[in-house]
């Protein structure tokens, strides 16, 4: 009964404090308007708070970094989304507390030539815009003591000036700058927050680390004519990721370099082959080289990457350049062997035409038959018949035409075997009937020597000829055997002094030129 009871006065009051609550709404919204009204009314939005004391503004800074989308290396600029925080104290805007209400929230549009603000800019701005999506991104908190805290999201780009020496291994320190654009350091000074950067949680970069951030205050660099102006500064420090450039850079390269050596393991004479793989191998290269250096500036200096193309392109010309000496020794030992083959002059059938044309003209003048002459002009032994005994005695005629022939064949330049001293020698005693049958026969022996001489000399030069021939593709294929070590063990040198170079260098005294640069 008596919890029907209590129900039902509530229900009776409830509309009574509804309206009360209602009532004091009200007021507070006209007290809020009222005082709101009254700390704008004759505020001077030009000057700053402590425009005429004789200590400065002082203005807390920091940053919220929401995102970093991009660190461009051709531009040379970094691209990132932050909120711009900032507290300072303004006397003027000082209220009495209203009750239920701790700081007054104000509408960004009363920052329009309502409301002092810092005339913070950023000195390496590229490009920067607020972000006014479905409103303009900006907060406004008046605390009762006169604090204000101001916020706005901004766009920025900024410029980062990077060393790329040691492109892809290198490290990046981008800034970001800021300064009082109007107002001195007697009127202003900024300083950084105890949190001075905060970054957006599961911040993550696709091609870098980051590694570092410091802040630090540039007022003394920024100097002008009238004076010093406050300056801040915040630094990035990024290390890049190299995983990338090693899958599209470096491994493609190092096998088309591997690729290059397999000229050294294909046959001298397969001329096509070796030259195609050459020169596919060099237009590969060049290709890469292009490929990697199309998203990076035209710097004056010569970047890591650079030396590891140039070294690949390198390796593959001399690959190409290799074959082009062997192919060039051993055509030129064929042209020698050949040119020494023609000075010799020397043949068997050529040896053995001559002999028997000898034979000819001089058994016919002593009456004796060529068919009982035998002439093995292969060299092997075989039985001399006898002579037959001529049945008269030669006419002076037949001698004189004997000895006509013979010094015609002697006297005949183009007969590649001149007319030996010893068969002109047994023709004049030939001559004589006395002897005419022992010197015949002596003629007959000293042919059939000479037959088998000619014979043995000629397999001997077809020896020789090919020894030198062989000599000759033996010292192109030890050229390739030496490469086919020389190069793979170049390479792994160049390797080794390479990776351990550039991982362990810091470009300290290159990087400090810039970098000291960076607030201009």
């Amino acid at each position: 009964m008596e919890l029907n009871t209590a129900l039902l006065n509530l229900l009776l009051c409830l509309p009574i404090l509804l309206t009360r609550a209602a009532t004091n709404r009200s007021k507070l919204l006209e007290e809020r308007a009222k005082t709101v009204a009254s700390i704008l009314h004759g505020h001077d939005y030009e000057v700053p708070p402590d425009f005429d004391k004789v200590y400065p503004t002082e203005v807390t800074v920091q940053l919220y970094v929401a995102s970093i989308d991009s660190i461009d290396e051709s531009t040379m600029d970094m691209s990132l989304i932050v909120f711009l925080r900032q507290w300072w104290v303004d006397g003027r805007l000082q209220y009495d507390k209203l009750p239920g209400m701790d700081k007054l929230e104000l509408d960004p549009k009363v920052l329009n030539k309502q409301l002092w603000v810092p005339d913070l800019f950023f000195l390496n701005e590229k490009v920067a815009k607020f972000h006014e999506v479905t409103v303009d991104n900006k907060l406004l908190h008046i605390l009762h003591n006169g604090s204000v805290f101001y916020s706005a999201r901004i766009s920025l780009v900024l410029k980062c000036q990077m060393n790329l020496i040691k492109f892809p291994f290198d490290t990046q320190i981008c800034h970001i700058n800021m300064a009082s654009y109007s107002f001195t350091t007697d009127n202003i000074v900024f300083v950084w927050h105890e949190e001075p950067i905060v970054l957006r949680h599961n911040f993550v970069l696709q091609q870098f680390d980051l590694e570092d951030m410091k802040t630090s205050v540039c007022t003394d660099n920024f100097r002008s004519i009238d004076g010093l102006y406050s300056c801040i500064r915040s630094d990035f420090k990024f290390a890049r990721r190299y995983g990338y450039y090693m899958a599209q850079i470096y491994l493609p390269s190092t096998l088309v370099v591997i690729l290059s050596w397999v000229s050294f393991y294909l046959d001298i004479d397969a001329v096509p082959a070796r030259i195609s793989l050459g020169l596919l191998t060099v237009l590969t290269m060049t290709t890469q080289s292009a490929t990697a250096n199309s998203h990076l500036p035209p710097v004056s200096y010569i970047k890591a990457i650079d030396v590891w193309m140039a070294m690949c392109l390198f390796f593959v010309f001399a690959a190409l350049i290799e074959y082009a000496f062997v192919n060039a020794f051993a055509r030129d030992e064929r042209k020698r062997l050949l040119r020494t083959v023609k000075r010799l002059n020397l043949s068997h059938s050529q040896l053995t035409h001559s002999l028997e044309e000898a034979s000819e003209r001089l058994v016919p003048s002593r009456g004796v038959s060529t068919r009982n002459v035998p002439m093995n002009v292969s060299g092997r032994a075989s039985p001399i018949a006898r002579p037959v005994r001529p049945s008269h005695r030669p006419s002076s005629s037949s001698v004189d035409r004997s000895r006509g022939g013979l010094a015609k064949m002697a006297s005949d330049r183009s007969s590649p075997v001149d007319t030996p001293t010893w068969l002109r020698r047994s023709f004049l005693n030939a001559t004589n009937p006395n002897t005419s049958r022992i010197y015949l026969a002596d003629l007959r022996r000293k042919i059939q020597a000479a037959a088998r001489r000619a014979s043995i000399i000629n397999q001997e030069d077809d020896n020789i000829l090919a020894d030198k021939i062989s000599k000759s593709r033996r010292k192109a294929s030890r050229l390739d055997r030496f490469s086919r070590v020389a190069f793979p063990l170049t390479f792994g040198v160049f390797n080794i002094s390479y990776w351990s170079f550039y991982m362990t260098w810091e470009a300290d005294t290159d990087t400090t030129y810039f970098l000291s640069r960076q607030w201009q």
